[in-house]
């Protein structure tokens, strides 16, 4: 008798590793039609929106949001979601960084704000209601642990059946793009209201109202965030926060310090990377 051994057939396979992992479930009713206060950070964040009336907005774009959408955000970007009623809103939220990412499909599915609906894709939302099943068998730490592995699963299903998310954020307002651009090259600068007034020949009142009104954030606000988020980027380089607040345009020491502090909650030394001794002079 012989028995024929057959070799493992391998296909779709991938290689992706997150740190940081969490993840959240949120159910509210009586909401105030208003946004939440944008934000930005710098891991990813992947929100499945179950249901409620609502408007995603990633920078300077928006996106109307429809139940079993599955919405990935990539690092760095201000967003917020606008509720458009006071009634239910509910949803699942995932937070990470990813350490290895060799797959050229997940690649592509995280390297851009993107939205997929997940309606017609049952395997996938069996995988969303074991995750809201599990929250109440398992205990915090369990429950982080046997999460991460069912996204990964859900990440794999995506691949499998080959979800290409469209170019689902139109923009909102050529100006404010503008704006955004201006402050995205000038970060080391000094960026005051008269800089864009001179750079977009429009009056210093109607470009604060129009990003505010866009952006549902300040202008300034939105600027000393984004250096914050260079400081951290180049931090994570290696560079000594002493040498980092002029490249990202504060104006002393002692301000960077304060603003990292209030924006991260932690002091720029903590999250300054080491160098290895390969890296070393």
């Amino acid at each position: 008798m012989h028995i024929h051994i057959c070799e493992p057939i391998l296909y779709n396979v991938f290689m992706i590793r997150f740190k940081n992992f969490f993840c959240s479930y949120a159910y509210t009713t009586n909401l105030d039609p208003t946004p939440y206060t944008p934000h930005m950070h710098e891991h990813y964040e992947v929100l499945f929106f179950l249901r409620g009336k609502a408007t995603f907005q990633i920078s300077q774009k928006k996106y109307p949001m429809c139940p079993m959408d599955l919405i990935i955000v990539p690092p760095a970007l201000i967003h917020t979601t606008v509720f458009l009623s006071d009634q239910q809103y509910e949803r699942i939220l995932f937070h990470f960084d990813i350490v290895e990412n060799s797959d050229p499909f997940l690649q592509s599915l995280f390297s851009k704000p993107s939205v997929i609906n997940l309606l017609s894709n049952k395997k996938v939302l069996e995988l969303f209601d074991r995750i809201n099943e599990y929250r109440f068998l398992f205990e915090s730490e369990n429950f982080l642990a046997i999460t991460e592995a069912c996204f990964t699963e859900i990440l794999l299903l995506l691949k499998l059946y080959e979800f290409t998310p469209p170019d689902s954020f139109p923009l909102s307002h050529p100006t404010v793009t503008k704006i955004m651009e201006l402050i995205s090259a000038n970060l080391d600068k000094k960026l005051d209201i008269d800089f864009f007034s001179s750079q977009l020949f429009l009056s210093p009142s109607h470009i604060k109202n129009l990003f505010s009104k866009t952006m549902h954030v300040g202008l300034k606000h939105y600027i000393n965030n984004m250096r914050i988020m260079k400081a951290q980027s180049l931090l994570k380089k290696g560079l000594n926060p002493s040498e980092i607040y002029l490249l990202c345009g504060f104006e002393s020491y002692t301000t960077f310090y304060r603003e990292y502090k209030k924006f991260t909650g932690k002091i720029p030394s903590q999250d300054k990377t080491k160098k290895t001794p390969d890296e070393l002079p």
